[in-house]
């Protein structure tokens, strides 16, 4: 996953700035020892300016390496909130997880922040899913890539001429472009859809960017390959970033009855 181009240019500066503050640092420093050098003499400051150097040097090097180490992005994924929401004769609920990008908070993080002037570094994410049963001897939903909920939803717009309207219609194409996320290093987080339900039938549908092509259970958002009638489910849901696929979290989706409220649809912590 690439970052944009002004992320891309972003990172150049903070890595040029780090490297130039601990560049203009080396400079003096050894200034000072070739000071030394000559005040002292070859015989007796070669010893202290090779050994003082090692250590300078070591000393910048590890600065650097922890300067680079802290612009990392931070990530976080955890549980996040049920939505309950109505349209006329339809109530439904969803449930979501969220990916935060921790910022700078600690005493030496900021006064790093402020002396090299860097911050976190944004990370493009996606987060794959997979729904299994609570034994984990069954995979209902094998693994689906996860859908970011601030994304521009998956339709495209047209003219209608016969009534002078705009009409929304779906579009295939847009449904990878809610797979990934940059995430800034903000700590509001970004949310994902995990399962959504309406009042008054017994199953749970997993839901993803294909939710929003056809209703074909009758009931919006719900695709049939995609319905859940357990009561407990197992989701194990995978964070990427980079490249690089995080050490699943494990967490219960508790759907019992046909209500939608909290103690009968809601997700849990499981590790």
């Amino acid at each position: 996953m690439r970052p944009t181009k002004a992320g891309f240019h972003k990172r150049v500066n903070l890595v040029r700035n780090t490297v130039g503050f601990a560049g203009i640092a080396l400079i003096f420093l050894w200034g000072a020892i070739i000071a030394v050098w000559i005040s002292l003499g070859p015989s007796t400051a070669a010893t202290v300016c090779s050994i003082g150097g090692v250590f300078i040097g070591s000393l910048a090097l590890v600065l650097f390496l922890w300067v680079y180490r802290l612009m990392g992005p931070s990530l976080e994924l955890r549980l996040g909130n049920r939505v309950e929401d109505e349209r006329p004769g339809l109530k439904y609920a969803f449930l979501h997880l969220i990916v935060i990008n921790h910022p700078l908070t600690g005493l030496l993080e900021k006064f790093c922040s402020k002396i090299f002037h860097v911050d976190r570094r944004s990370a493009t994410c996606e987060v794959q899913l997979d729904f299994i049963s609570r034994d984990e001897e069954e995979t209902y939903i094998s693994l689906m890539p996860a859908d970011w909920s601030s994304t521009p939803e998956p339709f495209g717009r047209i003219y209608d001429p016969s009534d002078l309207s705009i009409k929304a219609f779906p579009d295939i194409a847009k449904k990878a472009n809610r797979w990934t996320l940059d995430i800034r290093p903000t700590g509001r987080g970004e949310s994902i859809a995990v399962a959504v339900k309406h009042e008054g039938q017994k199953e749970c549908y997993a839901f993803n960017s294909e939710s929003y092509f056809g209703a074909t259970t009758g009931k919006p958002w719900c695709i049939e390959r995609y319905k859940l009638d357990s009561e407990e489910i197992t989701v194990n849901a995978y964070l990427l970033s980079g490249g690089i696929s995080r050490e699943p979290l494990r967490f219960r989706l508790i759907n019992k009855g046909t209500c939608i409220d909290e103690n009968c649809f809601k997700l849990e912590t499981l590790d």
